[in-house]
């Protein structure tokens, strides 16, 4: 017997595909405020995840706001996933208040973070104070405290983030150095404090040099410490390496502390113009990744276009290094100041734009809102301008609950995206929904037999990745995916396309059939005047033979090779067999009778079929001559069992009490 094999060469291409997407549209937007001043600076999703909380800051009092508790008020406003405000409340002192930035509670209120002018209220140190507000879901207030000293504490930049015993931590900058603050360095320091759950202050720490530093944002670390950034003009005392020392420019400066608030490393980053970075994320890797702005062209910024530039840098957290440097813009001020890390480690940064060149497309007139994606090398996925003709700036972006984009910040134009203002500026807040990609794909053929290769042809648009998967198990991630088919059955091939947080499922059922196991039998040999009968097996399949016939049997006369091809459900299987004939028998007989061996080859065991009515031994002998065994005598038909001589090529000879009887041929596999 003997089985062709067939090698089976899947060739593979690379194949590139173009994609141009689409900017993503606005779904709905909403002014909020009245007809004064009114600005959207930070966004939250509610505890029921059926909403968010929306803080600010106005001075109107009429409008959304229909309470002002004297000068500029903290406001907070409860919106449905639609953008309709379901409420609004003020906070605040009879001062100017204003706020920074807000974050959801572990009992599903919010904590506001500002600062106030209020010098009078008890529990105010003078100058601006940096001022915690702390509210439940249905924005009663529920506590106010204020934190610095006598001089200017939290009036530009504020960031909070509550820790796993509900404690709050809050980076800013402080020019003071009494009432909460026991150090200042000169000017305005980074200062990082934490409070209870209560705003009970538990301790806090000062960082910077001689000369300006305001701290912007912070990511908690696995030590128990933080990293923390910003921007600065010193270059002593906790400040190194800066790019243009003595000169009042800033360059942006990131440090890492220890549990107990020592410096573990600190890093100026820029060049000789003016930087800032703000908003910090951790990618996939396990580095920062933060966003800014700067005027360099030097240091370690390269490809400025003009002017203020979005600037996006990479650092590792161990020593600070600075691992990636980008810029992104046109002409004209480009400021990036919010980042927001997605599902599947994609990044999008929100900031303000009047360029209308460069990587800037879509303005509308003065500043725009300019929300953009950037790759992993420096291009841009997509970008777009939001917005009027007039003022439009944006102040900051999250994740919705729906995985679009929530833009908000303040707007005073009445035209192109802008519906509703109230006049002067209003908060303005936004959604941008995910592009969602189509999924399709082809497969050829279908049904296949097991061992065969499918073409999966990708038909899908609007994607950036594709996954494919047969009965769950990922086996490519390229845009075509031939496959080797191996199991009979049905697979479950299933393509899932990914464009950043949104994805589409194609899927398709491949019947799998076996091809059917032919099997002629062993190689074998008959005598001169014999037949044989060949049985393909698999009733009902199409039959192609050697000998013309298209049948499941066929009689076989006379020394053949035969081969056949079986065919069910257009899956073939083949085998073929040679049929010898024997001429060495009955050498010396007297009595005419017949001897047969069968079968023969074998595996070590036969049989002796004979007519005679004598008693007979066997020898078996070698090929080259050498006696192995003689087994008998027998009457009749007779068992032999060689297993133990192993596969070789045999003679047979059988003896009566006078003479050779037969010599037969004997192969054994």
């Amino acid at each position: 017997m003997k089985h062709k094999g067939f090698l089976l060469l899947i060739s593979c291409c690379c194949l590139f595909v173009s994609n141009t997407f689409a900017q993503p549209v606005i779904t709905w937007q909403k002014s909020i405020g009245g007809s004064g001043l009114d600005f959207g600076k930070g966004l939250c999703v509610a505890g029921d995840s059926l909403s968010y909380y929306l803080i600010g800051y106005t001075n109107s009092a009429n409008g959304d706001m229909s309470t002002n508790l004297g000068g500029t008020d903290i406001f907070l406003s409860k919106i449905n996933l639609n953008g309709t405000v379901l409420w609004t409340r003020t906070y605040g002192t009879t001062a100017a208040d204003y706020a920074h930035s807000v974050i959801p509670s572990h009992d599903q209120g919010v904590i506001i973070c500002g600062f106030t002018r209020d010098s009078v209220t008890q529990g105010t140190h003078g100058g601006f104070d940096v001022l915690l507000i702390k509210a439940d879901s249905s924005g009663n207030q529920q506590w106010m405290k204020f934190y610095g000293g006598s001089g200017n504490d939290g009036d530009h930049f504020a960031e909070i983030i509550q820790t796993q015993d509900l404690g709050i931590v809050c980076i800013t900058g402080s020019a003071s150095s009494d009432g909460d603050l026991d150090t200042n360095y000169g000017s305005t320091d980074y200062w990082l404090f934490k409070t209870d759950s209560a705003g009970n202050l538990l301790w806090e720490k000062s960082f910077g040099g001689s000369d300006d530093e305001d701290g912007h944002n912070l990511l908690p670390m696995p030590d128990g410490g933080y990293i923390i950034n910003g921007h600065t003009a010193s270059n002593d005392v906790d400040v190194s390496g800066h790019h243009n020392p003595g000169s009042g420019i800033h360059d942006g400066w990131i440090l890492r502390v220890g549990p107990s608030g020592n410096i573990l490393w600190q890093k100026c980053i820029g060049g000789t113009g003016f930087e800032l970075v703000n908003q910090m994320v951790m990618d996939d890797s396990g580095r920062i990744v933060m966003i800014g702005y700067t005027a360099s062209t030097d240091g370690d910024i390269a490809g400025n276009h003009g002017m203020n530039d979005v600037w996006i840098v990479k650092m590792d957290t161990v020593s600070g290094s600075l691992l990636y440097s980008e810029v992104y813009g046109g002409m004209g001020d480009d400021y990036g100041l919010y980042l927001l890390k997605q599902a599947g480690g994609s990044l999008k940064f929100g900031g303000y734009s009047n360029s209308s060149t460069g990587d800037v497309t879509g303005n509308h007139g003065n500043f725009d809102y300019w929300v953009c994606s950037p790759d992993q090398t420096g291009g841009v996925i997509w970008g777009n301008c939001y917005g009027g003709s007039s003022n439009d700036r944006i102040g900051g972006i999250r994740q919705s609950t729906e995985n679009g984009i929530i833009c908000y910040g303040f707007s005073n134009s009445s035209d192109w995206d802008v519906l509703g203002n109230h006049g002067l500026y209003d908060c303005w807040v936004f959604q941008i929904d995910c592009q969602k990609p189509s999924a399709s794909f082809t497969c050829n053929p279908n049904p296949v037999c097991a061992g065969d290769t499918v073409d999966f042809s990708s038909l899908t648009t609007g994607a950036l990745t594709w996954q494919w998967y047969i009965n769950g198990v990922n086996y490519s991630n390229d845009f075509n995916a031939p496959a080797l088919i191996a199991v009979s059955g049905t697979d479950t091939v299933t393509l899932l396309t990914s464009f950043e947080s949104c994805s589409d499922t194609a899927v398709q059922v491949v019947t799998v059939y076996s091809s059917p196991v032919v099997n002629l039998g062993p190689d074998t040999s008959i005598c001169a005047s014999c037949s044989i009968m060949l049985d393909a097996g698999n009733p009902g399949a199409e039959y192609w033979w050697s000998t013309g016939d298209n049948t499941q049997h066929i009689t076989v006369s006379g020394a053949d090779t035969v081969w056949v091809v079986v065919t069910v459900h257009g899956c073939s299987g083949h085998d073929t067999i040679f049929v010898a004939e024997d001429t060495v028998t009955g050498i010396g007989i007297e009595a005419a009778y017949s001897i047969d061996i069968a079968p023969n080859p074998n595996s070590g065991i036969f049989r002796i079929n004979t007519n005679g009515t004598e008693n007979y031994l066997v020898e078996v002998w070698s090929a080259d001559g050498r006696f192995l065994l003689a087994v008998g005598p027998y009457l009749g038909n007779a068992s032999v069992d060689m297993t133990e001589a192993g596969p070789g090529f045999y003679v047979v000879i059988i003896k009566n009490s006078e003479k050779v009887v037969a010599k037969k041929k004997l192969l054994i596999y």
